[in-house]
């Protein structure tokens, strides 16, 4: 993961997510992006290397910039996969 260089305009942050913590209670919460099917965000800050550095990921909720999750496309792609694999319910 050290030798990635991910692009600025378009990654927040490169990391290893483990689907054992993408499955942890306490990591997910419920999302509705633009008022669609609800789908999980997974809350990551405590597994990136400097979060004060990377973007709120939901700046709309007005959380801290501390706060980083796996949201939008990359969030629905992970739901849809934990889902197929009946992970997610």
């Amino acid at each position: 993961m050290d030798s990635l260089t991910p692009s600025q305009l378009e990654v927040a942050a490169a990391f290893h997510l483990p689907l054992g913590l993408a499955a942890s209670p306490t990591r997910l919460q419920v999302h509705h992006f633009r008022g669609g099917q609800p789908y999980w965000t997974v809350e990551v800050s405590d597994l990136i290397k400097n979060p004060i550095e990377t973007q709120s990921s939901h700046p709309n909720r007005g959380e801290p910039k501390e706060r980083v999750e796996v949201w939008g496309l990359t969030g629905w792609y992970l739901f849809q996969f934990m889902k197929a694999l009946k992970i997610y319910e």
